[in-house]
């Protein structure tokens, strides 16, 4: 038998405010109780707001907000897509500015979901009986990501509950996702009224010199090789000293037997060449070549000592793509080698990887082979005057870093790699003299310049955020209208009113 309404000691029920009954006297409303019969529950009275007011102050401000945010953050993208980094005061860039407009974005949506929420509770409580607890998992479900997954779980296979789950939750990640809309790309960009100038030599030697001239631009080129050779400021080598020396006072310097001969084969290179056999052009190229010839120190088997390194002298195309950078200049050379033809004097033409351009090496310029041939060949047991100055001093640069203790594997790697280096010493050498000489070709100052390049499909997670958001605060004003559930939100009235109420029976 259920108690009377006039005992004190029972609890009431709690009676969810519905849709106001006019009353007799206009302005007078009477509370409906749960189940729709007008009685004395509830006792306040007073103006009750229609469903629809739940987008009031601050809901609708909020996703107007929104709306406005996300349309400046499609603007500023628009406004810097494929444009270089701008300029903005106190170092400002555009992924600061898009993560704060993404941030207040975010804020903006999660208004509307907190209220709209807080109203689902009442709607939930309105709809049957419930536990009370579910007042509260719905309650904390409008404070944050964490209680939105909690709601999920107690309101099982309710659609409202989940977009609002998902829009608090993905939230975490708004910033992240939005800023990733934004990449960088690099493009060479021309520099009004600023010019490069860059030399290209092609003809060697100019067909401008007289014939008078042409010999002292060959000694230039030829002096520049000895140069490199001997360690001066044209070489790529650092200067060393030409006898060795010890810090300890016990080393024995055995270097004379390293080096056993340095010579040019007696015919033309494409007949007698043995490590570049598959490379045609490069030997019709060549204008010098030589075979080093060395064994180890204390090694007297010559089948197992004696090693042999080719090396020659080609010439070929070069093309360079320079770049400066805070004043410092940084060059990348593509080396390229195809003769197209020769000349009728026996010169030799060159042509670039595209074949739009030739270059000719007339044939004075192949008596480098010559000179070289007098001045670098020799042995170790003949070497005797003047004319053994460059070939001693080759000697040393192969020898140089080898330590005698080291086993014969790592001296062999010592050697070639002193060959590699001593020969692009010289290479560089008599490139940098022929280009002395070539004619200063204006070209268009270009800078690397780093452009933002818009990613729009990363906006998408924002923006189906703010129609989440949008569509959860609409289906809860019209699920509060068809209940018939006066708007609460997140007001603790009706709960503070009566500590010891119950919803369920």
């Amino acid at each position: 038998m259920e108690p009377s309404r006039s005992d004190p000691a029972v609890s009431k029920k709690i009676a969810i405010p519905r849709k106001p009954v006019p009353g007799r006297n206009r302005g007078e409303y009477t509370p409906v109780s749960p189940t729709g019969e007008p009685g004395s529950d509830i006792s306040a009275q007073g103006d009750y707001r229609p469903a629809s007011a739940i987008c009031d102050v601050p809901s609708k401000e909020s996703c107007v907000a929104s709306f406005l945010l996300f349309a400046a953050i499609i603007t500023v993208l628009a406004w810097c897509n494929n444009k270089p980094l701008p300029d903005w005061p106190g170092s400002l860039t555009v992924n600061t500015v898009i993560a704060l407009l993404a941030t207040v974005c975010r804020a903006a949506t999660v208004v509307p979901i907190s209220e709209g929420i807080s109203q689902m509770k009442w709607n939930w409580l309105a709809s049957a009986k419930r536990p009370l607890k579910d007042l509260e998992i719905l309650d904390q479900a409008s404070r944050g990501p964490w209680g939105s997954l909690r709601m999920v779980v107690t309101v099982q296979g309710h659609i409202y509950a989940v977009a609002a789950a998902l829009v608090l939750v993905t939230g975490l990640a708004t910033s992240t996702f939005t800023q990733s809309a934004i990449s960088y790309t690099t493009h060479l960009a021309t520099v009004p009224y600023q010019t490069a100038d860059a030399r290209m030599l092609e003809t060697a030697p100019p067909l401008s010199l007289e014939e008078e001239d042409r010999d002292g631009f060959y000694n230039n080129v030829r002096r520049a090789a000895y140069q490199a050779i001997l360690g001066t400021s044209n070489s790529s080598l650092s200067p060393q000293p030409t006898e060795p020396f010890c810090t300890s006072g016990e080393c024995r310097y055995l270097g004379r037997f390293l080096v056993t001969n340095i010579s040019s084969p007696a015919s033309k290179p494409q007949e007698r060449t043995i490590a570049f056999t598959d490379e045609p052009h490069l030997l019709n190229a060549t204008f010098s070549q030589f075979f080093i010839i060395y064994h180890y120190a204390g090694c007297f088997e010559t089948r197992d000592c004696l090693f042999a390194i080719e090396m020659l002298w080609h010439f070929c195309v070069h093309t360079y793509s320079m770049s400066v950078e805070n004043g410092r200049s940084h060059i990348n050379t593509r080396s390229h080698t195809e003769v197209a033809g020769r000349t009728l004097d026996g010169g030799v033409i060159l042509q670039t990887p595209d074949s739009s351009m030739n270059f000719t090496a007339q044939d004075i310029m192949f008596d480098l082979g010559r000179d070289f041939r007098r001045s670098l060949s020799g042995s170790s047991f003949s070497v005797q005057g003047e004319s053994a100055v460059l070939y001693t001093e080759i000697m040393y640069k192969l020898q140089n870093d080898i330590k005698l203790t080291a086993d014969p594997e790592h001296r062999r790697g010592v050697i070639q790699e002193n060959t590699q280096r001593l020969g692009e010493a010289v290479a560089t050498a008599m490139t940098n003299e022929l280009r002395l000489s070539g004619e200063v070709r204006h070209v268009e100052a270009q800078v690397e310049t780093i452009l933002i390049t818009v990613r729009w499909p990363w906006l998408a997670f924002l923006a189906a955020q703010i129609v989440l958001t949008v569509a959860f605060l609409a289906a809860v004003i019209i699920q509060a209208s068809q209940l018939g559930v006066e708007v609460v939100k997140s007001s603790q009235a009706a709960t503070l009113g009566d500590p010891g109420a119950s919803a369920t029976s």
